[in-house]
C-alpha cells in the first residue's frame, strides 16, 4: 500500500479535490481506491508526482502523461496510462414534450480490466452546437497519446463489440496498434 503523503503534489491535488474519506466510504471501495495506487510503478509515482502541477484539468480528473487521478465520491482514483484502451464521448439529450432542454456531455474511457470510468460531464443548452467533451477529448489525446499511441480515440467499431464481451481482443487490438505506431 503506498503513502500518498510521500508525494506532496499528488496529496495536494487530491486534498483541493476534497480529499479521500475513509470513514464516508464502504472497505471494498477503499481497498480499491488504495489499489488503483499500486498499479504504478515507484518510477512512474515519481513521475506522476513531477507532473501533477502542470497536468490537463479534465472535468473531475488531472491527466497527465503517466496517468489520470479521478477524484469523485470521496476517492482519489489512478488509472494508469498505461492501461487505458479507448476513450469516448457520450452525448444524453434531454427533453419535455419532445423539446430539447438540455444536453449533458459526458468524457468516458474504458481500463484493461473492462471498467468504464467517466472523467466528469458538463451540460450545454438543448440546441448547442457546443462539443465539450469532443474538444476536451482531443486535449486528453494531445497528453496521453505520445505514452501509449495505440489508445483508441472517440467510436470504433470493434471497440464499441468488444468492450464487454471480448476485453482481451480489445487489449490485444490497442496493443498492436501501439507496436505500430
Amino acid at each position: 500500500m503506498i503513502d500518498l503523503n510521500r508525494y506532496p503534489n499528488i496529496a495536494g491535488y487530491i486534498q483541493s479535490k476534497g480529499g479521500i474519506k475513509e470513514k464516508l466510504i464502504n472497505k471494498k471501495t477503499m481497498q480499491d481506491t488504495l489499489d488503483s495506487w499500486d498499479l504504478l510503478t515507484p518510477e512512474e509515482l515519481n513521475a506522476l508526482e513531477q507532473q501533477v502541477p502542470y497536468g490537463l484539468k479534465a472535468f473531475d480528473a488531472l491527466v497527465t502523461s503517466t496517468a489520470i487521478i479521478l477524484c469523485s465520491m470521496w476517492t482519489a482514483r489512478c488509472i494508469p496510462v498505461k492501461n487505458i484502451l479507448w476513450m469516448f464521448t457520450r452525448v444524453v439529450t434531454q427533453k419535455m414534450n419532445f423539446i430539447p432542454y438540455n444536453k449533458v456531455h459526458n468524457l468516458i474511457l474504458e481500463d484493461r480490466n473492462g471498467e468504464f470510468w467517466s472523467l466528469g460531464f458538463t451540460n450545454t443548452g438543448g440546441f448547442s452546437k457546443k462539443t465539450p467533451a469532443d474538444d476536451l477529448m482531443a486535449q486528453v489525446a494531445s497528453v496521453i497519446a505520445p505514452t501509449k499511441p495505440g489508445i483508441i480515440f472517440g467510436p470504433d467499431d470493434d471497440a464499441y463489440a468488444w468492450c464487454e464481451n471480448n476485453v482481451p481482443a480489445l487489449i490485444q487490438k490497442v496493443d498492436y496498434r501501439s507496436l505500430v505506431q
